[in-house]
């Protein structure tokens, strides 16, 4: 029981912060998870998503970028 209750408590702390994660003045938000080392896969998804070109330059014009870390809402 206390770990199902650890879970819940887990799942719903990103929600009470909800309404503090804003983002003004973007044309649109690319959120990706933490890359735990895969680098590669990282600059793959960055570039299908037109955030960074070939050279891994910024392309993304007023894109707004979120790498979320799991530790995120343990820092809250």
């Amino acid at each position: 029981m206390r770990i199902l209750t650890l879970l819940v408590a887990f799942a719903l702390l990103p929600l009470a912060y909800a309404d503090e994660w804003r983002v003004d003045g973007a044309d649109r938000v690319v959120a990706i998870s933490d890359i735990h080392g895969a680098f590669g896969a990282m600059v793959e998804t960055l570039q299908q998503a037109d955030v960074i070109d070939e050279q891994k330059a910024w392309s993304g014009g007023k894109t707004h970028l979120v790498i979320v870390d799991w530790r995120s809402a343990l820092c809250q």
